[in-house]
């Protein structure tokens, strides 16, 4: 991540921006279920009557307006990840030419064209996948079972124990697949030829 916000260059805080618009996103998410509680209770309530019936009305419109507002601020995450991906790339090209443009004729002699034009081309594209999606899907991750375990600890905290009794287990449990498959073995680090 630190290099990462090392090649953000001036699109830091497009990054920074994707990721609070996913935490918000993550939060308006879980938001529209807490809206579902408290209809509940207020149809459950004895004193329920006509003036209930408005108080449930305005508690669907703020459900809809959470639902609308979730999908405005996943829009906003994708787009400032696109822009800060897209920025990047355009940098790391431009780092690279200029590089190319400093190299001895010898070096491209004893390559051919179509390894210079896959690293310039096809190479530096790879990281726009992780920038531009997996950075709002990772936040969203990681944010969201916090914001579920915080909500049940606020509803009873034995509940939220009881409830989170089964993760070291689990955890446990993927790391034995995980050895027994090589699953969480590191690939090797190779260099590419183009590097001098």
């Amino acid at each position: 991540m630190a290099r990462l916000f090392e090649l953000a260059g001036t699109k830091k805080s497009h990054l920074v921006a994707a990721a609070l618009f996913s935490i918000i996103a993550s939060a308006c998410a879980l938001a529209p279920y807490g809206v579902i509680y408290l209809v509940l209770v207020r149809l459950l309530a004895p004193d329920f009557g006509p003036g209930g019936v408005e108080e449930i009305q305005s508690l669907a419109l703020v459900a809809g307006g959470l639902v609308v507002l979730r999908c405005l601020t996943l829009f906003a995450s994708t787009m400032c990840s696109h822009v800060a991906a897209f920025d990047i790339l355009y940098n790391l090209r431009s780092a690279l030419t200029a590089h190319l443009g400093r190299l001895p004729m010898g070096y491209f002699s004893a390559r051919q064209t179509g390894q210079i034009k896959k690293v310039l081309y096809e190479d530096v594209e790879e990281p726009e996948g992780v920038i531009a999606h997996h950075i709002p899907d990772l936040v969203s991750g990681a944010v969201l079972p916090v914001l579920i375990v915080g909500v049940l600890f606020m509803a009873d905290w034995r509940l939220a124990l009881i409830a989170l009794l089964p993760l070291p287990l689990a955890f446990f449990l993927q790391r034995r697949v995980f050895a027994r498959d090589g699953l969480g073995q590191r690939a090797p680090v190779t260099t590419t030829p183009w590097r001098q």
